[in-house]
């Protein structure tokens, strides 16, 4: 996992399959959704969401630049359909 800008990250998953790999980010995003976070600065709780996107080599891409295209293009679908889920090659899950 690593942090490629703003409030995005990037985890790669090799040997993961597309549906699969899918499995794991609607695990950490029900996990993320369902706890409470606590502020520091004033103690308030909040709820965290997260919206995800699954690319896979090479199926998505051959290379970094379009495997990034389309997981970034998927992402925006993500949060057009209205965030707080994954989407994996245009599907929902």
């Amino acid at each position: 996992m690593a942090r490629i800008g703003g409030e995005e990250f990037a985890v790669l998953m090799p040997e993961a399959e597309n549906h699969s790999a899918a499995i794991v980010l609607e695990r950490l995003r029900g996990k993320i959704a369902s706890q409470p976070f606590v502020k520091p600065m004033d103690g308030h709780r909040v709820n965290i969401t997260i919206s995800a996107a699954v690319a896979s080599y090479p199926d998505d891409g051959l290379d970094k630049e379009s495997l990034f295209k389309r997981a970034d293009e998927a992402l925006y679908l993500a949060k057009e359909m209205g965030r707080n889920r994954v989407v994996a090659t245009g599907k929902t899950l």
